[in-house]
């Protein structure tokens, strides 16, 4: 019946058998190359902000900022990715809005790696002012809140430059996790 001459050669010939299906079967697989990943290009604000400002007078000549806040990990006042939201009287007359109303939607324009990376038309009821040339850039405004011996330890979550227009004025606002402070932007 099973000699153990028969049996060595079931089984080479099951091993031929096996490697003969497995080569056969990924034969026609697809070759993946693995790419790198591009480095992270972290940027300050009035780096991400120059960029940001430079597409949005693409949409809209008159465009004014609303706010600029990063996304993601902020190190040194620096993020990779920033988020900016801009407003123009224009295009709001444009579409019907009343002189003087808050537009129904701006544009929003995402900075990664110090490229463009999205624009959109986005809803919103927020219209802004222009930047005062001698605003504190964020690397300026980090390094001064971690400063403050409550704060000497924190990370920052996130960084906001915003026009508040109760006050009429640009503020940064920074958050870590004891919450969010804010900083008058000169």
């Amino acid at each position: 019946m099973f000699t153990k001459r028969n049996l060595i050669i079931f089984g080479l010939l099951f091993v031929l058998i096996l490697v003969a299906v497995l080569y056969f079967a990924t034969l026609g697989e697809k070759q993946y190359t693995i790419e790198k990943t591009p480095p992270k290009e972290s940027m300050t604000a009035k780096q991400a902000y120059d960029l940001a400002s430079a597409e949005a007078k693409k949409w809209q000549a008159d465009v004014q900022p609303v706010f600029l806040k990063t996304i993601g990990e902020v190190k040194e006042g620096k993020s990779e990715a920033w988020q900016a939201e801009f407003y123009s009287k224009s295009y709001t007359e444009a579409q019907g809005g009343p002189v003087g109303s808050p537009t129904k939607y701006n544009y929003l324009v995402t900075v990664k790696n110090k490229k463009i990376e999205n624009t959109e038309i986005a809803e919103s009821g927020i219209w802004g002012s222009g930047l005062p040339s001698d605003w504190r850039d964020s690397a300026e405004v980090a390094g001064q809140f971690l400063a403050l011996p409550n704060f000497k330890n924190e990370t920052i979550k996130e960084m906001n430059l915003y026009y508040d227009r109760a006050f009429q004025k640009w503020f940064w606002a920074v958050r870590t996790e004891k919450g969010v402070t804010g900083f008058e932007i000169r």
